[in-house]
């Protein structure tokens, strides 16, 4: 599977719907009101799923829901919106930027719901045509979406390219051809992420999940490391080995 570590974007819940003010005059000059509510706006929901390791299916940069329906004559209220579900990756921290408001969604936290906006009470509620029957507007919230690694192994290569996309086949039976800042496999049960050095970004996000990396290996008999990573993980005391072309250990020091 591969990866969507960070998403920055933007969703706006759903609007609420208008209410009604609708009324009769009865036959004795009394006002009968009969409007209905407006419909209260889709929420954004942001649902654990345990089957996703790494989010990949934002096609947008900006994320809606359903706006509430206005509500009719006759003491008919419009429908609510229907909600956005995004699903997450298993365990994921959202960042409501310029909100000050950081969640964390994992297995005992598995929703964070940003709500959409109530619907404009109707003249039936009201009682009187003098109301602002108006539904609520929802706010556009920019969102930085963040993925935190489970535990897993990590493989690293020098450089992506078609020898890499072959290794990669060759140890996990994965058939690689776009090109990520990392991959993210389930093999054999085990979450595996692969890492390429000569991309910076990738580097960045292994040193800030470090913690959740159980094992590292080198895929290079000659790694170039202009990054000193290798510093980083003697001094994190993770346990690493380097594999040659042929893919069999030839160094594994317990650091």
């Amino acid at each position: 599977m591969f990866n969507l570590l960070y998403a920055n974007f933007y969703v706006k819940p759903g609007d609420g719907g208008n209410g009604s003010n609708a009324f009769n005059i009865s036959l004795f000059n009394k006002k009968i009101y009969h409007g209905g509510s407006g419909g209260n706006g889709g929420n954004i929901i942001f649902k654990y799923s345990n089957n996703i390791l790494i989010n990949n299916n934002f096609n947008s940069n900006k994320i809606s829901a359903e706006n509430g329906q206005n509500g009719k004559h006759g003491k008919k209220n419009g429908k609510n919106g229907a909600d956005t579900i995004i699903h997450t990756s298993q365990i994921c921290q959202i960042n409501l930027i310029n909100e000050n408001m950081n969640y964390k969604i994992h297995e005992k936290n598995q929703f964070f719901i940003i709500k959409g906006g109530v619907g404009g009470v109707g003249s039936r509620y009201a009682k009187n045509i003098y109301s602002d029957f108006k539904g609520e507007k929802s706010k556009i919230y920019k969102i930085s979406m963040k993925v935190i690694l489970p535990n897993g192994s990590c493989y690293i290569f020098s450089k992506y390219n078609i020898n890499t996309i072959n290794s990669i086949q060759q140890l996990f039976g994965y058939k690689c051809n776009i090109k990520q800042d990392i991959l993210c496999l389930n093999y054999n049960n085990n979450n595996i992420y692969i890492f390429f050095i000569d991309v910076y970004k990738s580097i960045e996000i292994l040193k800030e999940n470090i913690y959740s990396i159980n094992t590292i290996k080198f895929y290079s008999d000659n790694l170039y490391d202009p990054y000193n990573l290798t510093s980083f993980i003697i001094q994190n005391n993770k346990p690493y080995s380097f594999l040659t072309n042929s893919i069999h250990d030839i160094n594994c020091p317990n650091r």
